[in-house]
């Protein structure tokens, strides 16, 4: 009995793949990248020379700014807006009246801006306890401070005005991050070509012992 032929490597000119065999077509297909997936890092901020941004000369009550929040999400959705899951907020030291929520931009420096959610973590309630922080580069091996600025719920000044509170400048402030430890699975295209490629291989094997 002859040896099971594949018509697909029988002509003299064979395409890679018949060159390479099943077994290194499985090496390469398992070499393919996997599919983006929501990546997990705790932000540790410190921002320091808070103080007064409205003029009303009132002293900051809370200087040094510093929290912890560790915040989940897929940088493939370009975009997430005032999301209230998959964020922790593991440390801060000053008081946020709504519930702290994060959003994200990717073609905004890939930011995350975290705060509290009664104006959304773009703005800041006067009258009301309230914070946002800007981190860029958030997915990134080294994210940076971008802006913080909060707010008290009691009036400042006789007049009744509300003061708002923040560093300087940018260089004021620092973030620091912790990766996550998720890993990203393969794509169940490559494991599904892996598993056929396996299955060829050992009925070639089969079919050449038995020839």
């Amino acid at each position: 009995m002859q040896p099971a032929v594949d018509l697909a490597c029988a002509g003299k000119v064979k395409s890679a793949a018949c060159r390479l065999g099943p077994v290194a077509i499985l090496v390469l297909a398992l070499a393919v990248p996997a599919a983006a997936a929501p990546i997990t890092r705790t932000y540790d901020v410190t921002v320091n020379n808070v103080h007064d941004l409205t003029g009303n000369n009132v002293a900051a009550p809370f200087n040094p700014v510093v929290g912890s929040f560790t915040v989940t999400f897929d940088p493939a959705l370009l975009t997430i807006v005032n999301q209230t899951s998959g964020i922790t907020v593991n440390s801060l030291n000053l008081t946020v009246a709504s519930p702290i929520a994060f959003s994200y931009s990717a073609a905004n420096t890939d930011e995350v801006q975290i705060g509290g959610l009664d104006q959304g973590t773009g703005g800041l309630t006067d009258g009301l306890s309230d914070f946002l922080v800007d981190i860029f580069d958030a997915s990134g091996q080294q994210p940076f401070f971008g802006n913080m600025t909060y707010t008290i719920s009691a009036t400042t000044v006789a007049t009744g005005q509300f003061s708002d509170f923040g560093p300087s400048s940018r260089a004021d402030g620092t973030v620091t991050v912790v990766p996550g430890l998720a890993v990203p699975e393969p794509p169940m295209s490559v494991l599904f070509l892996a598993g056929g490629l396996l299955s060829v291989a050992v009925k070639r094997r089969g079919k050449s012992r038995n020839a």
